[in-house]
C-alpha cells in the first residue's frame, strides 16, 4: 500500500521469493554501511537450501517486511510468532528494525512497526516484543513512543553455535 512521508511515496510489502534478489542489496547495506553491494553471499546454495527447508520466504510464522522508496529497498522489519502453550496465544517477536540512514525520521520505521502491529493484532496473539540495548537511548525513546513499555530488569544472552556443529 503506498504511503506518502517527506514527500516521498512509500510501499510497504511482504518480503516473498519474487522479492529476494532486490531486498538482499538492502541487507548487504546494512551490513557493511556500502550501497550497491555485493550480493553473492545471499544467493549462496547453503543459504537457500536453509530457506528452503525452513519456507523462510513463504512461512505462516516468519514475517519480513520492506519499506520502498522510488523502487527501492530503503527499510524493513523481521518478526516471528512465538506460540505459547497456554491460552496467551503466543507473542510477535520483533526481531530487526532497520532503516538506511538517509532515510531516518521520515516516518518509516513507524510505518513498518504498525505494520507488525496490525499483524499481531490480526492473528490474535497476546503480546508484540522485542529487544533494545540499555544504551540505545534513540531507540527505547522510539518504542515507547510507539507504546512499548520497558518490562524489567533483563541480560541479553547468546549462546553462538561453532560453525559446522
Amino acid at each position: 500500500m503506498p504511503t506518502s512521508t517527506l514527500g516521498k511515496n512509500i510501499d510497504l510489502i511482504r518480503v516473498g521469493q519474487a522479492e529476494y534478489d532486490d531486498f538482499c542489496a538492502l541487507l548487504e547495506w546494512r551490513r557493511t554501511g556500502v550501497e550497491n553491494g555485493d550480493t553473492a553471499r545471499y544467493m549462496a546454495e547453503e543459504t537457500q537450501n536453509f530457506f528452503t527447508a525452513y519456507s523462510v520466504l513463504d512461512s505462516d510464522t516468519f514475517f519480513i517486511f520492506a519499506a520502498k522508496v522510488d523502487g527501492r529497498f530503503v527499510g524493513y522489519a523481521t518478526a516471528v510468532i512465538i506460540p505459547k502453550p497456554d491460552p496467551r496465544r503466543g507473542i510477535l517477536y520483533v526481531d530487526e528494525l532497520w532503516v538506511a540512514e538517509p532515510y531516518r525520521l521520515g516516518g518509516i520505521a513507524t510505518l513498518l512497526m504498525r505494520e507488525t502491529l496490525t499483524l499481531a493484532r490480526k492473528l490474535d496473539l497476546w503480546r508484540v516484543r522485542l529487544y533494545v540495548g540499555m544504551d540505545n537511548l534513540a531507540g527505547r525513546n522510539y518504542y515507547r513512543k510507539m507504546g512499548f513499555a520497558e518490562k524489567g530488569d533483563a541480560v541479553w544472552c547468546e549462546y553462538e553455535l561453532p560453525e559446522g556443529q
